[in-house]
Protein backbone atom coordinates (compact mmCIF):
# COMPACT_ATOMS: atom_id res chain seq x y z
CA UNK A 1 0.00 0.00 0.00
CA UNK A 2 2.70 1.97 -0.76
CA UNK A 3 0.66 5.01 -3.05
CA UNK A 4 -1.38 5.61 -0.42
CA UNK A 5 1.51 6.07 2.45
CA UNK A 6 3.22 8.44 -0.15
CA UNK A 7 -0.46 10.60 -0.67
CA UNK A 8 -0.34 11.24 2.43
CA UNK A 9 3.18 11.96 3.47
CA UNK A 10 2.51 15.05 1.13
CA UNK A 11 0.09 17.01 3.20
CA UNK A 12 1.63 15.92 6.72
CA UNK A 13 4.72 17.09 5.02
CA UNK A 14 2.90 20.89 4.01
CA UNK A 15 0.33 20.71 6.82
CA UNK A 16 1.61 19.33 9.93
CA UNK A 17 4.21 22.11 10.74
CA UNK A 18 4.53 21.16 14.56
CA UNK A 19 7.93 19.66 15.70
CA UNK A 20 9.11 19.22 19.40
CA UNK A 21 12.71 19.85 20.59
CA UNK A 22 13.21 15.36 20.19
CA UNK A 23 11.88 15.66 16.47
CA UNK A 24 7.82 14.97 15.21
CA UNK A 25 5.11 16.32 17.64
CA UNK A 26 3.00 13.67 18.13
CA UNK A 27 -0.20 12.66 18.11
CA UNK A 28 -0.62 14.07 14.83
CA UNK A 29 -4.24 16.52 14.18
CA UNK A 30 -5.83 16.03 11.20
CA UNK A 31 -8.29 18.64 11.83
CA UNK A 32 -5.65 20.92 12.11
CA UNK A 33 -3.86 19.32 8.86
CA UNK A 34 -7.22 19.78 7.14
CA UNK A 35 -7.78 22.88 7.94
CA UNK A 36 -4.26 24.04 7.02
CA UNK A 37 -4.88 22.84 3.14
CA UNK A 38 -7.97 24.55 3.70
CA UNK A 39 -10.54 21.21 3.29
CA UNK A 40 -13.53 21.38 5.57
CA UNK A 41 -14.10 19.56 8.24
CA UNK A 42 -17.75 18.97 9.76
CA UNK A 43 -18.21 17.09 12.75
CA UNK A 44 -20.22 13.84 12.71
CA UNK A 45 -23.39 13.59 15.39
CA UNK A 46 -25.67 10.60 15.26
CA UNK A 47 -22.57 8.02 13.79
CA UNK A 48 -22.63 5.16 15.15
CA UNK A 49 -19.62 3.66 17.67
CA UNK A 50 -18.07 1.61 15.15
CA UNK A 51 -16.93 4.90 12.69
CA UNK A 52 -13.98 6.64 13.57
CA UNK A 53 -13.97 8.88 10.63
CA UNK A 54 -15.50 9.01 6.84
CA UNK A 55 -14.61 11.29 3.68
CA UNK A 56 -17.17 12.32 1.27
CA UNK A 57 -16.15 12.69 -1.97
CA UNK A 58 -17.78 14.87 -4.77
CA UNK A 59 -19.82 13.63 -7.39
CA UNK A 60 -17.35 12.23 -10.06
CA UNK A 61 -14.68 12.34 -8.42
CA UNK A 62 -12.96 8.82 -9.18
CA UNK A 63 -9.23 7.90 -7.91
CA UNK A 64 -7.60 4.75 -9.89
CA UNK A 65 -6.20 2.47 -8.10
CA UNK A 66 -5.26 -1.50 -8.43
CA UNK A 67 -4.90 -2.71 -5.20
CA UNK A 68 -6.96 -5.22 -3.89
CA UNK A 69 -7.03 -6.72 -0.38
CA UNK A 70 -6.51 -9.69 0.48
CA UNK A 71 -9.99 -9.90 2.83
CA UNK A 72 -11.30 -8.55 -0.23
CA UNK A 73 -12.82 -5.08 0.85
CA UNK A 74 -13.36 -2.64 -1.33
CA UNK A 75 -9.89 -0.74 -2.93
CA UNK A 76 -10.91 2.76 -1.74
CA UNK A 77 -11.45 1.95 1.67
CA UNK A 78 -8.17 -0.05 2.05
CA UNK A 79 -6.43 2.55 0.08
CA UNK A 80 -8.10 5.22 3.08
CA UNK A 81 -6.95 3.11 5.94
CA UNK A 82 -3.85 2.86 4.92
CA UNK A 83 -3.62 6.73 4.13
CA UNK A 84 -5.00 7.61 7.70
CA UNK A 85 -2.12 4.97 8.93
CA UNK A 86 0.46 6.83 7.44
CA UNK A 87 -0.81 10.61 7.96
CA UNK A 88 -1.42 9.53 12.26
CA UNK A 89 1.50 7.03 12.38
CA UNK A 90 4.23 7.79 10.14
CA UNK A 91 6.10 5.31 9.42
CA UNK A 92 9.40 6.44 10.01
CA UNK A 93 8.63 7.57 13.58
CA UNK A 94 6.86 4.16 14.09
CA UNK A 95 9.61 2.19 13.62
CA UNK A 96 12.16 4.72 15.13
CA UNK A 97 9.55 4.05 18.21
CA UNK A 98 8.91 0.30 17.68
CA UNK A 99 11.81 -1.03 19.98
CA UNK A 100 11.25 1.15 23.14
CA UNK A 101 7.10 0.87 23.54
CA UNK A 102 4.36 -2.00 23.41
CA UNK A 103 1.42 -1.78 21.29
CA UNK A 104 -0.43 0.44 24.56
CA UNK A 105 1.85 2.99 25.16
CA UNK A 106 2.67 3.33 20.90
CA UNK A 107 -1.24 3.84 20.77
CA UNK A 108 -1.23 6.64 23.32
CA UNK A 109 1.71 8.10 22.07
CA UNK A 110 0.34 8.98 18.64
CA UNK A 111 -3.52 9.29 20.27
CA UNK A 112 -5.05 6.12 18.05
CA UNK A 113 -6.90 3.45 19.39
CA UNK A 114 -4.48 -0.01 20.06
CA UNK A 115 -6.66 -1.55 17.64
CA UNK A 116 -5.37 1.13 15.02
CA UNK A 117 -1.82 0.85 16.69
CA UNK A 118 -2.03 -3.05 16.19
CA UNK A 119 -2.93 -2.57 12.15
CA UNK A 120 -0.39 0.20 11.64
CA UNK A 121 2.47 -2.63 13.50
CA UNK A 122 1.00 -5.29 10.99
CA UNK A 123 1.17 -3.79 7.74
CA UNK A 124 4.69 -2.20 8.48
CA UNK A 125 6.30 -4.92 7.15
CA UNK A 126 5.05 -4.79 4.12
CA UNK A 127 7.37 -2.65 1.94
Amino acid sequence: MLEAEGDAQAPLAKAWTKESPSGFYLPVDPFEIAMNLGIQVFTGRGLSLEISGMLKKEAGFRRWTDLLSPEEQDAEEVYANHFAAELLMPRHIVLDRIGDSNVAALALDFGVSGDAMRFRLEHLDQR
